[in-house]
């Protein structure tokens, strides 16, 4: 009995790509959205509780944990998909952050008009 509860949860998790800390705290995430390649152009936005940046669909999901091969989830040989530090976003939800990120950009950054240029009889 406890065996089955343990295997219920945990292929929940699995399905909704989350660990137990993250299923337990619900805290937002902090995400750093960077606009280009230098690392000085980002904004730091914070997602919603309900918003899952990492769960790509339940099938996907378990695919990414679990691997393709149906003998490995129950013979352990070999591993998941990917490196294990790089996992794919959900679009939808990553668009969202993005765009979240851009009208933070515009309302902390607002853009000035540029001043018009002087002429030179302006000057005198």
């Amino acid at each position: 009995m406890t065996l089955l509860g343990f295997v219920s949860v945990h292929s929940y998790y699995i399905m909704k790509n989350q660990t137990t800390i993250e299923h337990i705290s619900r805290r937002p995430y902090e995400v750093r959205i960077d606009f280009d390649m230098t690392g000085h152009n980002y904004e730091i936005v914070t997602t919603r509780g309900t918003e899952r940046l990492w769960d790509v669909g339940r099938a996907q999901n378990w695919r990414i944990i679990m691997g393709n091969n149906p003998w490995g989830w129950f013979l352990p040989i070999s591993g998941s998909l990917g490196d294990g530090c790089v996992f794919p976003f959900n679009d939808t939800v990553y668009k969202h952050v993005v765009e979240r990120a851009r009208r933070q950009r515009e309302l902390l950054n607002p853009i000035t008009p540029p001043r018009p240029i002087q002429k030179c009889w302006d000057i005198f």
